[in-house]
């Protein structure tokens, strides 16, 4: 799933900063929560005009949920929303 996180680049950053259980990575190939920012990753060599089309702005993070316990994840995107 993806979704925006705060005004611009530097509060995505700071959102996956802030995180103690999700892991900042593109692909482990393991069953671990990750989370990124596709503008900075998958989309980096695309020209802006066409990040956007597909949605991808400078503050959405891509989140690939893994196995942990559904309330650690939420807790841990809760408080890491919370320090922004």
């Amino acid at each position: 799933m993806a979704f925006d996180v705060g005004e611009d680049q530097e509060d995505a950053k700071q959102f996956i900063r802030n995180l103690k259980l999700i892991f900042h990575a593109v692909s482990l190939g393991a069953t671990e929560t990750l989370v990124c920012i596709p503008y900075l990753t998958a989309m980096l060599y695309l020209p802006p005009e066409r990040r956007t089309v597909f949605g991808i702005k400078e503050n959405t993070v891509r989140l690939s949920l893994g196995i942990e316990p559904t309330a650690s994840i939420l807790e841990d995107l809760e408080q890491a929303l919370s320090g922004l």
